[in-house]
């Protein structure tokens, strides 16, 4: 394993330890993780060499080939022992940056989610139809399976005595086929 991947995976782990959502990593221009939505700057500058090293590396072939005709990709990067995370490697201004965001492995309840107490009114409503929705990018706030656990609840509490309309907040094709999918499933 090369010392930049180390570093990398370093960096990860802090982000990890410090509960940081994303983790912001731009050639050149130092490395950020968003705590508590404030970007916190750490003291470390990648290089050229590093982010070059560091893609080879976690990104596949086609994932590389991909990045290096249209300078953007979406993968998964899982360092065992440290945890998930969904990483998207961009070019800017020919430079290499990298966003990913932690995907924890516990789902957390509704109540953990600190969503208001009155959705568990709603959602045992008997009559209506049930409208969730917030602003541009509110859903990427939620991981996937914090947004299927919202789902789930909400169908739950339903009963089936409402309509409910499940949205996936993403342009993303695949993604919204995968949650149209799972709100089928259940039901």
């Amino acid at each position: 394993m090369s010392e930049n991947l180390d570093v990398f995976k370093q960096i990860l782990a802090q982000a990890v330890e410090n509960k940081a959502s994303d983790v912001h990593v731009k050639e050149g221009a130092g490395v950020s993780l968003r705590i508590d939505g404030s970007l916190v700057p750490l003291d470390f500058v990648p290089s050229h060499d590093f982010m070059e090293d560091v893609i080879h590396t976690i990104a596949t072939p086609e994932q590389r080939r991909t990045y290096g005709e249209t300078g953007d990709v979406d993968l998964s990067y899982a360092p065992d022992g440290i945890g998930r995370f969904r990483v998207n490697i961009h070019k800017q201004r020919a430079l290499h940056g990298m966003t990913m965001r932690h995907v924890k492995s516990n789902i957390l309840s509704i109540e953990e989610l600190n969503l208001p107490p009155v959705l568990k009114t709603i959602a045992e409503s008997r009559r209506g139809i049930i409208i969730i929705c917030g602003t541009t990018g509110e859903k990427s706030t939620l991981d996937d399976a914090e947004h299927k656990e919202v789902l789930r609840f909400s169908l739950e509490r339903a009963a089936g005595r409402v309509p409910m309309i499940a949205g996936t907040g993403s342009n993303d094709t695949r993604y919204g086929i995968s949650m149209t999918r799972h709100a089928c499933e259940l039901g």
